[in-house]
């Protein structure tokens, strides 16, 4: 037999115990006809929380019964191989909507769909469904900004919506995810002998070693790292590591980007791991031109067919410097849903 295998955990919340499923506090489940989903509750903290499901919510703790059509169980929660099976009927004999509930307590369980919300490919969601707006401007240039913030339990995007003002230039925009490599570290940055193109340093000013200390974390040689907001705008963008000497941390200067010397300046570095890059053309968006899709399966192939993107961690997009001398704002909004 073939199943769709879920993990089932109980985890206690501020609001009391809830049922996690595949790491999901009480996620909808979407349960598609015909098919069968095995709820594994052999995870001890299920001990003495039985799973069911019933017509109603939270089932016979609010008037309900259990639903049992099609439904198999086996074993006790909290021991090896218990579990819940369901077979999803198929029209004519289709599986109503249901709810999944803990037998034994109240408010513990969520919602599973099995109307043709699937097949309409309609975005379902536990919480709520939102529009987050971001403007990216020409002087925020290297500097990865902050996009969008996932819900508590991730977010499913569904779209995303690009639009930019510049009359003549594209904009190039890079989204990824933001990791601090160390934070508030007192340097004296100090260019090469020709500050358009050679190699730069950061010497620390707390006498501490690059190589010995334990305030920054994968600061290796060869690592792209960027610095943002913390320096000079002149000196940021993203740089190799090219060597690493107790004090000193010599970074590989970009071609014509003339750094700046900062001295007893605290400064931020990160690495911006990029997941993709979309290319915005000008005045997309405007006078009749249409917007630009971030969920492009073109410049995104792992996208899933219906090109939702399941996100966990904060996003944030980054613009390179623009030499051509860019105007006006690139704007962001990214349409999603939250668990």
């Amino acid at each position: 037999m073939n199943y769709i295998k879920m993990i089932v955990k109980v985890k206690a919340t501020a609001d009391g115990n809830r049922y996690f499923i595949d790491g999901y506090e009480t996620p909808t489940l979407r349960l598609d006809e015909g098919k069968y989903y095995y709820l594994d509750q052999s995870d001890l903290s299920n001990t003495g929380h039985p799973l069911r499901f019933s017509t109603v919510a939270d089932g016979t703790h609010n008037g309900g019964s259990g639903y049992t059509t099609g439904v198999t169980t086996s074993g006790t929660p909290g021991q090896a191989a218990a579990y819940t099976m369901i077979k999803v009927g198929a029209a004519p004999a289709s599986t109503p909507e249901l709810w999944y509930y803990c037998n034994s307590h109240a408010d513990m369980g969520g919602q599973a769909t099995t109307d043709d919300i699937a097949i309409n490919k309609e975005p379902l969601f536990v919480g709520k469904y939102r529009q987050d707006h971001t403007e990216l401007r020409p002087t925020d240039a290297n500097e990865p900004i902050l996009a969008f913030n996932p819900g508590r339990n991730g977010s499913r995007i569904h779209q995303i919506a690009l639009r930019n003002e510049d009359p003549s230039n594209a904009a190039v925009l890079h989204f990824g995810y933001m990791r601090p490599i160390f934070r508030n570290v007192g340097v004296n940055l100090v260019p090469g002998s020709t500050a358009a193109s050679d190699p730069f340093t950061m010497t620390r000013t707390d006498a501490a070693n690059w190589d010995a200390s334990t305030d920054h974390s994968d600061l290796i040689v060869g690592d792209l790292i960027s610095l943002g907001t913390s320096v000079a705008a002149a000196n940021r963008g993203a740089y190799r590591v090219a060597s690493i000497t107790t004090t000193v941390l010599t970074l590989t200067n970009t071609p014509g980007n003339t750094i700046t010397q900062q001295l007893g300046q605290s400064v931020t570095a990160y690495k911006f791991i990029s997941m993709f890059s979309m290319s915005v053309a000008a005045l997309a968006g405007y006078g009749g031109a249409a917007a630009s899709s971030g969920m492009d399966l073109t410049q995104a192939p792992w996208l899933d067919g219906d090109r939702w993107w399941l996100c966990k961690h904060p996003i944030y997009v980054a613009k390179p410097a623009d030499t051509a001398g860019a105007i006006g704002s690139v704007y962001i909004d990214i349409y999603s849903g939250d668990y």
